[in-house]
């Protein structure tokens, strides 16, 4: 069958019909029955919400009631927005707000919830006019709550006669199904929750009254009133209070269902769910069915949830840390495990929801951190060192995914947590802690290293301290003094710790290797002091002495001597003295990617140490262009090339052409990286550079000036980049000094730059060097 125009089915009774056939399960023990699961509900395309087109075509065939019943019902624009906008498309309560609109209710006061109980008081009348006393209104809302209910069941149940609840057929007269033995719910959901909800909070009955209404809800059918639990049980009302704890143990329910449906309620946000959340009720209520579970079904259900976002429709809303929360809770449940399997599957699905929370939450993720559980101490379950290791490789992927973060951190946390229970032996414990402190040199990014190698010390505190037990607390520490590596005196404390734990270790090389990079981590910590950077890079010099063969000794040795090249980058015979130090020690290592490294970044170094000389500054440019030809893909090898052709767009500054060209060469290094913030602070460096170039020429310069804020307006609050943005706009004030109004335009801009880093001494300086360029005369 075609037709001229659109047609839209609408379903305006959910009831079973009689040719689907569905059974009613019976209980032996009692006589009793109850509904057997229902099929999953008929779910309408995104497409079936109405939108504001598709009410003005209705209304023109809508009339008014007598005595104006020849009148066309008119709304204007702004209402039918109105109606469009509470019920958010729904058409029945687009029908419900019409019937309301044609009574004489005033559309700007329509409210769903209004909407919703008017229908329900017309519900009650029906009940009175179909001959029901006011006792069956809670029946029914049991029936309803439940999803349906076996009439022997329910009379049991509420010590009521079978035949008081009388011939609903009275009631439901186009019902299909068995309403002989089965009191039918209240149809579709969304009144049928309305009716429930009014019911249940009626002022005669009492709180006792309320948890039995409940609890016999669960007994009549448990699956039905999950249903109607999962969702009712988020909204702010008496009822979704009341639903919110779920089923009772009792419950013939599957507990990984039950804590899978209330999980996936809690964070993802429906179209029926706007307004009427109580996610302080909600949430709580999933995470602690999650706790509940045992570890393998908590694996279980942490693999459906970092799949979730891929099902859900398009109509429904992700509440990301809402989500992740919940995932925590189910990590931390899973370490308890003590099955190799289950860790392997765990280790295989740590990087996979890490890698989801990237995708799905964004900038989020930031202050994710906050929102999560704190970790517990661990159940004493045992676990070998080797499933640790597979958790602890785990961690390190999901640093590698997002470091910048410390999400991973946290799950580092819960594993320092549960070590000593998980332990169960000392053999054991010195493993772990050998192995925590290794994840804690690759996580060392984290803001809480020093919590964490305290910890790491802890765990064996009251133990004899033997070999593996000291070297992971010596990386611990070590990681910490990197965590800390921009506070020279917190830095130096964990240092310190690695000279006392290593003391009886003197010809370790393990051991000695972690003086060694700590030390190299101090030499960074005052790479803008010479004088205390030379004795922390000498240290590392004295300790690495003695393993001249050794690659991991020697690149501590090349990295600590680059600090030394920076730290005297603006004395150039010095800087290249400790560059050539550099090129001696790695000449061993010529395709050693981390090597070249080092000597790719002494070079650019030197770029610098020379670039008020263009031409010996091109020279070690041209050195870095060679060392990393051979590695085009290497972000990090790319970034020093970035750096080094931005020292010769310095060195060239006063020659707008020269400059150019340099500042197009990096713009063709860094465009495989349009995402990473130093590859577009390389760039914003590079353009503000070209706005000095052509600060006598307005026109130009502000086409520069213009290229900066574009690629810092992605990092607003990112001290570098909004320096740049400064700089620039000082050489457009520079730039326009002989046009006052547009001269003062351009100082405004710099004060409303560096109003947000009062504190910032180089910030607050290019507002004062601005002011500086009129003329006073």
């Amino acid at each position: 069958m075609s037709s001229r125009h659109p047609v839209r089915l609408l379903i305006v009774n959910q009831s079973e019909p009689a040719d689907l056939n569905l059974r009613i399960a019976r209980q032996q023990a009692d006589g009793g029955g109850v509904l057997a699961p229902l099929m999953a509900p008929l779910v309408l395309a995104d497409d079936s919400a109405w939108t504001a087109a598709d009410l003005r075509v209705a209304l023109v065939d809508i009339r008014r009631p007598a005595p104006r019943n020849h009148q066309r019902l008119v709304l204007d624009r702004a209402q039918v927005d109105h109606v469009i906008a509470i019920t958010r498309g729904n058409p029945l309560l687009i029908e419900l707000a019409l019937m309301a609109i044609l009574h004489g209710r005033p559309v700007e006061s329509l409210t769903v919830d209004e909407l919703l109980k008017e229908r329900v008081e017309r519900i009650e009348l029906a009940i009175r006019d179909a001959g029901f006393p006011d006792c069956f209104d809670p029946l029914l809302a049991l029936a309803t709550l439940a999803g349906g209910v076996s009439k022997a069941h329910l009379a049991d149940l509420r010590m009521v006669r079978e035949e008081d609840i009388g011939d609903l057929s009275r009631l439901f007269p186009s019902e299909t199904g068995d309403i002989r033995n089965v009191m039918p719910p209240v149809r579709p959901e969304l009144i049928g929750d309305a009716f429930v909800d009014v019911a249940f909070a009626r002022s005669q009955y009492s709180d006792d009254w309320r948890r039995r209404f409940v609890a016999d809800a669960w007994t009549l059918n448990p699956a039905g009133t999950l249903r109607g639990a999962l969702r009712i049980a988020g909204r702010d009302s008496m009822l979704g209070r009341a639903l919110a704890a779920g089923p009772p143990d009792d419950a013939a329910l599957d507990t990984v269902l039950v804590a899978a449906a209330f999980a996936e309620a809690a964070c993802v946000l429906r179209p029926d769910d706007f307004g009427r959340r109580n996610d302080a009720v909600l949430l709580p209520s999933a995470e602690a069915r999650a706790r509940a579970l045992a570890a393998q079904d908590a694996i279980a259900l942490l693999s459906q949830l970092v799949a979730l976002p891929s099902r859900l429709r398009r109509d429904e809303i992700l509440l990301g840390p809402k989500w992740a929360s919940l995932q925590y809770v189910l990590l931390e449940n899973a370490l308890t495990t003590r099955i190799t399997s289950e860790i392997e599957t765990l280790a295989g699905l740590v990087p996979a929801m890490f890698s989801a929370w990237q995708r799905c939450l964004g900038a989020n993720q930031a202050g994710l951190a906050d929102l999560l559980p704190k970790p517990r101490p661990g159940v004493a379950t045992p676990l070998t060192a080797g499933d640790l290791a597979l958790l602890v490789d785990a961690a390190f992927a999901a640093d590698a995914i997002q470091p910048q973060h410390n999400l991973a951190a946290l799950f580092g946390e819960l594993l320092v947590v549960n070590a000593r229970a998980l332990s169960t032996s000392m053999i054991d414990l010195e493993e772990h802690v050998s192995v925590l402190g290794r994840y804690a040199v690759l996580r060392r990014s984290s803001l809480n290293a020093s919590v964490f190698a305290a910890d790491v010390e802890k765990l064996g505190a009251s133990e004899s301290a033997t070999f593996p037990f000291v070297l992971g607390s010596a990386r611990a520490q070590g990681a910490a003094a990197f965590a800390t590596k921009h506070d020279v005196a917190q830095c130096r404390l964990h240092v310190d710790r690695v000279e006392t734990i290593v003391t009886g270790w003197p010809d370790d090389r393990d051991m000695q290797y972690e003086r060694a990079r700590s030390w190299r981590i101090m030499s960074y910590a005052t790479k803008d002091d010479a004088t205390q950077c030379r004795l922390h890079a000498d240290r590392v010099e004295t300790i690495t002495a003695r393993w001249p063969d050794d690659r991991d000794m020697q690149h501590e040795r090349a990295q600590a001597w680059r600090f030394m090249a920076f730290a005297t980058k603006d004395d150039a015979a010095q800087c290249r003295s400790h560059v050539d130090r550099i090129e001696t020690i790695v000449a061993g290592w010529p395709d050693d990617r981390d090597m070249q490294n080092e000597r790719a970044q002494a070079w650019a170094l030197m770029a610098y140490a020379t670039k008020d000389d263009a031409v010996q500054s091109q020279l070690y440019v041209d050195r870095v262009e060679t060392i990393t030809a051979r590695w085009p893909d290497d972000r990090d090898m790319q970034h020093e090339r970035a750096q080094a052709w931005r020292f010769m767009a310095f060195a060239t500054k006063d020659d707008a052409a020269q400059c150019r060209s340099h500042v197009d060469r990096i713009e063709t290094i860094v465009a495989g990286w349009p995402d990473d913030r130093d590859m577009q602070n390389e760039r914003a460096q590079a353009w503000a550079l070209m706005a000095y170039a052509t600060k006598d020429d307005a026109v130009q310069s502000q086409l520069y000036v213009d290229r900066v804020e574009t690629i810092t307006a992605r990092w607003p609050d990112d001290r570098d980049m909004q320096h740049e943005r400064a700089q620039a706009w000082r050489f457009m004030a520079f730039a326009t000094k002989d046009d006052a109004a547009q001269y003062w335009l351009h100082v405004r801009r710099i004060k409303t730059i560096a109003a947000s880093w009062a504190s910032d001494p180089r910030i607050q300086e290019e507002f004062g060097i601005a002011l500086g360029y009129l003329d006073p005369s």
